[in-house]
């Protein structure tokens, strides 16, 4: 369904979309308490935390603004983000379309996110802290 990193092929999903990127592991339990948090609240996106390894240390996945033009990663237990990765996201059918009819360019998780932090009816995407899916992409260390 995506190529090339471009998620607009979203857009011909007639339903809400629960996403789970490629590289992102989840338990089942974690998927239903997941799933069942978005029901509680179907017009609204929810963001899953997951762990980004980068070479500078592991940061959370989404960020939130500090002030203009100047974020963070978030913390662990903060409530929301601004700006969130796709790895494990509802995402309301409505948001989706609106999306994509305004914004040209290619769907990914920094334009979908950007564009909702100015465009959405509250710039606050909550983080289901209770739901815990594994990024898998990440190197190993030498010698492992």
């Amino acid at each position: 369904m995506i190529q090339d990193f471009d998620y607009r092929s979203l857009g011909l999903v007639d339903d809400d979309v629960v996403m789970l990127e490629w590289d992102i592991a989840v338990s089942k339990e974690h998927l239903e308490r997941f799933i069942e948090r978005a029901h509680n609240d179907p017009h609204q996106v929810l963001a899953a935390p997951y762990l980004l390894y980068n070479p500078d240390g592991t940061v959370w996945a989404h960020r939130r603004y500090t002030a203009p033009g100047s974020r963070r990663y978030v913390r662990e237990h903060e409530p929301f983000c601004h700006l969130f990765g796709l790895g494990m996201t509802y995402l309301p059918r409505r948001i989706v379309r609106e999306f994509l009819a305004s914004h040209p360019g290619p769907f990914s998780d920094t334009s979908l996110s950007v564009w909702h932090y100015h465009n959405a009816p509250t710039t606050e995407v909550p983080i289901a802290w209770e739901c815990r899916p594994i990024h898998l992409h990440y190197d190993l260390p030498e010698g492992v």
